[in-house]
């Protein structure tokens, strides 16, 4: 049996709810829960939407004010200044 590995994928059972979990994370992203089983067409499609969505990195999601984290966040996010 070949098995295929699709990036950014956790899989595991629920003892919980009784069944299969899957869920999209990635760095930057949202973690996002995604419909099962593996690899039906609803699958790829919520896959492909988390895939494409943007990162939700910056100073004002990941850094508290007036911290060190938040002036470097600030000074790579901003546009170059013109000579």
């Amino acid at each position: 049996m070949i098995r295929v590995r699709i990036s950014h994928i956790q899989r595991w059972f629920d003892e919980r709810l009784r069944r299969e979990r899957i869920r999209f994370r990635t760095r930057g992203h949202k973690s996002v829960e995604l419909p099962g089983p593996l690899g039906s067409p609803a699958f790829w499609q919520a896959y492909n939407q988390a895939f494409e969505a943007s990162p939700s990195v910056g100073e004002r999601l990941r850094s508290k004010r007036g911290t060190v984290s938040a002036i470097a966040a600030y000074y790579l996010s901003a546009p170059a200044l013109a000579d």
